[in-house]
This record gives C-alpha cells, sequence and structure tokens, in this order.
C-alpha cells in the first residue's frame, strides 16, 4: 500500500516526516532521506500497534511503498521536535470522519499514556509524581502536565476555547482538558472546516490542529511507556 509522507525540513536539515493516512504517525531524523528510510519501519509498527488495539486498518499486510509528496523548510526547531509546517493536505476541509479517527488515535495515544503512569506508580509509589521521586517518575509527571498543557494550547488555535482554570492536579488536569477538546471538535463550527488564521505569525487548520494533537499524543505516550519499561521498582514500594 502507498502512503503519502509529508516533510517538515528544519535549518540545519533535521526532517519530521508523516504518514498522514495514519494520524499520530511521524519520524524525526537527521536528514530527509533519513526519515524517509525510517518510515516503512514506523508504519510496519503501527499496523502491528493498531491490530493489538483491535483497530481495523487498510492495507495491514501488504508491502508498504513510502512516496515523498510534499516537503516543507521551516525554521523551527525541528531537531528538537518543534513542528510548524503547514502541509498543502492541511489546507483542504475537515472531512467529516477525519474527526473521530482523530479522537480514535487520541482515546488510544492515552490508553498507552496511563497504562504508563500506572506502571510508573507500581514501581515509583503512589508519590511518584512528587517533586521528591526519583529522578525518571518526576520527568514523567512533568511530562504529563506537558501533555495536558499543550493539547489546551492546541485548542486554542481552533479560535475559541472555555475560559476556565484547569486542576493542578495532572491526572485531572488531563482529563479535564481532554473534555474539553472531544466537545470542541464534536462540535465544530461551519467556518471550522475550512479555518484558516494566523496565530503569532504561524499558520493554522483544523486539519493541522488535529494532526498536531495526535503526534503530540503519541509522541508522549510513546516516551512514558519507553520509561515504564525500563523503570526499576523501588524497593519501598513492593514490601
Amino acid at each position: 500500500m502507498r502512503y503519502p509522507t509529508y516533510l517538515e525540513v528544519g535549518p540545519a536539515g533535521w526532517t519530521l516526516a508523516y504518514a498522514l493516512a495514519l494520524p499520530g504517525v511521524f519520524v524525526k531524523a537527521r536528514t530527509a532521506d533519513a526519515a524517509l528510510a525510517a518510515m516503512p519501519v514506523a508504519i510496519l509498527r503501527e499496523h502491528d500497534r493498531l491490530t493489538r488495539a483491535g483497530r481495523t486498518v487498510a492495507g495491514i499486510g501488504e508491502p508498504v511503498e513510502v512516496v515523498e509528496t510534499e516537503r516543507v523548510s521551516v525554521e523551527s526547531d525541528v531537531e528538537h521536535g518543534v513542528a510548524s509546517a503547514l502541509f498543502r493536505h492541511d489546507l483542504r476541509p475537515t472531512k467529516d470522519e477525519e474527526v473521530p479517527l482523530a479522537l480514535d488515535r487520541l482515546a488510544l495515544a492515552r490508553e498507552e499514556l496511563l497504562a504508563a503512569v500506572a506502571h510508573l506508580s507500581a514501581t515509583h509509589g503512589e508519590r511518584w509524581i512528587e517533586a521528591r521521586a526519583r529522578p525518571a517518575a518526576r520527568a514523567a509527571g512533568e511530562t504529563l502536565a506537558h501533555v495536558a498543557d499543550v493539547e489546551w494550547w492546541l485548542l486554542s488555535r481552533l479560535g475559541t476555547r472555555p475560559k476556565v482554570i484547569l486542576p493542578a492536579e495532572v491526572l485531572e488536569r488531563l482529563s479535564t482538558v481532554r473534555a474539553h477538546t472531544i466537545e470542541r471538535l464534536t462540535n465544530l463550527l461551519p467556518g471550522d472546516r475550512e479555518r484558516h488564521a494566523v496565530f503569532a505569525g504561524e499558520a493554522w487548520t483544523t486539519r493541522k490542529v488535529l494532526r498536531r494533537l495526535v503526534c503530540h499524543e503519541r509522541a508522549h505516550a510513546d516516551a512514558l511507556s519507553a520509561l515504564a519499561a525500563a523503570a526499576v521498582p523501588n524497593p519501598t514500594t513492593t514490601r
């Protein structure tokens, strides 16, 4: 199966490559060629992940062909994961099926994120998120807060966002932000499907917001899952 691939290339050549047919799938590499070369493996891993999660996806079991579709040069710090590209794909009106698909992939990534949190809680203790916890656990807690805050920020790129005070506790913060995200995306206004706005010099559309939401959640779910897999149980929590 052919997968159109979109490249976001930073000033130093670092590249983010996206397989937009599989929301949340992207790779970062030192060069555009390296990113393209890494994409088939990322796609096959996503096939395995979605199959394990009970999702039905076209093309599973077929040979993977990656086709560069668009390359955009940006000034943002791509090496450290700072994305800003607006692709031609992002400029097209949002389709009805794209919102539930994005929400499903967000939900799956959140399941993985919370599973990693549960594992870290078991290995580091119930107070693992506090400042006096071990460094790895502390980093995980900071990641959770970051995930919630960036999702809240991305939601503002749809033009409106509820004026609420978010909970300080990170798991409550995650849940509150996600509830607002679902509410906003499942009730798009007529103009939202063709939205094109500029915030702080960066162009945004609803399709771009969907893409960035899923990629960000997925990236941190993967990072926390790797952290959880490497976590060594704290003897004080297993007695």
